[in-house]
């Protein structure tokens, strides 16, 4: 090889080196880029939608219509029976299709389950095996009370077939169901064709509903029951709003003309029609419900206390309070293994605790709270524009549930504190614009992608005084406000704190980090503030990567490029030696020359 083509040769391979450490430089030498594409935020979260509904939602549908249009009727003859029809003195039936409705009607002296025996020795008929099984509708109306409690209760069987359900259903009545600590009172769904519960909800299936009134159940369990939708979906506790309250001037005054009526004639004339609106109320202690299409709905409400009660294995969602439902405590509850959600508190819901609480293992959240107003504007009835909240949730475990442990949207006055959060996608979801919302004293562990999200708009919520541990990033915060101050933060993956958007009014202050991600903080946004953070403990790993991101500096490549090229240069200078004689340097200079030449030989002949 010529000495222009070896010259040229290593220039172009210098070249290539320095391309080379280039490249390296900004694809290994970027740490932040890689991060943000791995701490990626929940977005694919809102797939996650649970284990889904087997029914059949157009049937369903229109039997939850039948239902309530079939309540109605029996309500609107209830009011008017005992004066037109002769024959009738209390109780009554009504020859309802699929099955009749047994009408339960006002008395001081409660209904038991003796006084359903005489009322229906046909319909309410003792099995073989010590339970009773009703076949028709019962139905107790304002001024009944229904009193199932019983020292030693044998199970009751609702119908349940494909052509037939019923249902205990009371309308501002009192309702006592209790049983004790070693025989429960049993309610079930049951199909005589199959001798099981009925477990299809494609064509209804029996259920109890409360409205109105109170209730008082303890030591009891219901299984297999309901369908569809929450006033069916198997036991119910809901208000009784439809009554129409009207203003009336009291003392009015005859003006001459038409006739004025009277307040007292307005009360007597609308005494029937239109009973007196109530919320629901009472206790439930020591309850089990599994495998409710619901596992126990509750909406317009106050004052209900749930208590060392299960509801698990639930169709939908376990416990959920829907509309109107205030001063609700709910204190050793599981709600494990639903389909949907563990604990659900809906919209224009509020004045909400929950304590000593496990929510696991559910198909899609295991507490989610809804605090947004119902409207946002002007709505068809005026529906006000009011945000709720006041919701807390204390000394609970959450944990192993399929998308959120927590869920938050919108509201405020909400905390969650002293729990423990374990194994779920996150942690902690706060978004839709909810404000002080409060996040303290917890333990968050191994969720598969952050311990807290924070975003949507959520303003004012403080994050202190948690411990993260066994988690790629521990709080992400995205296009959103919150403190984050005197946390712990272990074993991270990737970060301790990431910030995304507009951080305006997100102070990172006082938190103790240690782990080995990329870095303790990634900071993409605007506005955020970081102060006095421990960050001694945090350590980058000794991996493939990190090696690379090391040796893959420019100047350090461009070095090592030059040493390969002169360490090229000699083993190829080596080469061309070995070729040639191995004694030629011990040879005497008189075997490889022509000897001495004299001055006048190499001047060349003279002219």
């Amino acid at each position: 090889m010529s000495r222009s083509r070896r010259f040229f040769g290593t220039l172009l391979m210098t070249l290539a080196v320095i391309a080379t450490a280039c490249v390296a430089g900004v694809v290994f030498n970027n740490p932040p880029a890689i991060a943000a594409a791995t701490d990626a935020s929940t977005d694919t979260a809102a797939m996650i939608t649970g284990d889904p509904y087997l029914g059949n939602p157009d049937a369903e549908t229109v039997l939850v219509a039948a239902e309530q249009e079939r309540i109605d009727f029996v309500k609107s003859i209830g009011t008017s029976v005992e004066w037109q029809v002769e024959r009738v003195e209390g109780p009554f039936r009504v020859p309802t299709t699929p099955a009749a409705t047994l009408v339960l009607t006002a008395r001081e002296a409660p209904y038991t389950r003796a006084d359903l025996q005489r009322l229906a020795p046909d319909t309410f008929v003792a099995q073989a095996d010590g339970s009773f099984l009703l076949s028709e509708n019962v139905l107790a109306l304002s001024g009944a009370t229904l009193d199932l409690t019983s020292t030693a209760p044998p199970p009751i069987k609702l119908l349940s077939t494909p052509s037939t359900f019923v249902s205990i259903v009371t309308v501002g009545s009192a309702v006592t169901i209790t049983g004790t600590a070693e025989q429960v009172a049993e309610f079930t769904s049951f199909d005589p064709a199959s001798g099981a519960a009925d477990t299809s909800t494609a064509d209804g299936r029996a259920y109890i509903r409360a409205i109105g009134g109170t209730v008082n159940i303890s030591h009891a369990s219901f299984s297999d029951l309901g369908f569809w939708a929450g006033d069916t979906g198997g036991l119910s506790l809901t208000g009784a709003n439809d009554a129409v309250a009207v203003p009336i001037a009291p003392g009015a005054l005859e003006v001459g003309g038409a006739p004025t009526i009277s307040e007292a004639e307005v009360t007597e004339l609308t005494a029937d029609e239109q009973p007196a609106p109530s919320m629901i109320g009472g206790k439930i202690y020591n309850v089990t419900l599994t495998r409710n299409a619901f596992g126990l709905f509750i909406s317009s409400a106050s004052g209900v206390t749930i208590s060392q009660s299960s509801v698990t294995d639930n169709l939908i969602d376990g416990l959920v309070l829907h509309r109107d439902v205030a001063d609700t405590a709910i204190t050793a509850v599981q709600a494990n293994g639903n389909a949907r959600d563990g604990i659900v508190v809906e919209q224009s819901s509020s004045g909400i605790t929950m304590s000593a609480v496990t929510a696991s293992e559910n198909g899609r959240n295991g507490i989610g709270i809804d605090g947004r107003p119902l409207v946002t504007g002007p709505s068809a009835n005026g529906t006000a524009v009011t945000e709720y909240g006041d919701v807390h949730v204390s000394e609970s475990t959450v944990s192993d549930n399929g998308r959120y442990g927590v869920q938050v949207m919108g509201g405020s006055a909400i905390s969650v504190t002293d729990s423990d959060v374990t194994g779920n996608l996150v942690g902690v979801a706060l978004n839709r614009g909810s404000t002080e919302v409060q996040i303290t004293g917890n333990t968050f562990t191994a969720q598969q992608r952050q311990s807290i999200s924070v975003g949507g708009g959520v303003s004012a919520s403080v994050i202190d005084s948690n411990r993260f541990e066994s988690v790629d990033t521990g709080v992400r915060i995205d296009g959103a406000a919150a403190l984050v101050e005197d946390n712990v933060f272990a074993d991270i993956g990737n970060h301790a704190v990431t910030l995304v958007g507009d951080a305006t009014g997100v102070r990172v202050t006082g938190n103790t980090i240690s782990g080995d991600g990329s870095t303790p903080f990634y900071d993409n946004a605007t506005g955020g503030f970081f102060a006095g953070n421990d960050v001694d403990g945090w350590a980058k790993p000794v991996t493939p990567t990190s090696v690379a991101q090391t040796v893959a500096q420019p100047l350090t490549l461009l070095w090592i490029g030059l040493g390969a090229i002169l360490l090229i240069t000699a083993i190829a200078g080596s080469r061309r030696r070995a070729t040639g004689d191995l004694y030629l340097e011990r040879r005497p200079l008189t075997e490889i020359s022509r000897g001495i030449v004299s001055v006048d030989d190499l001047r060349g002949p003279r002219s």
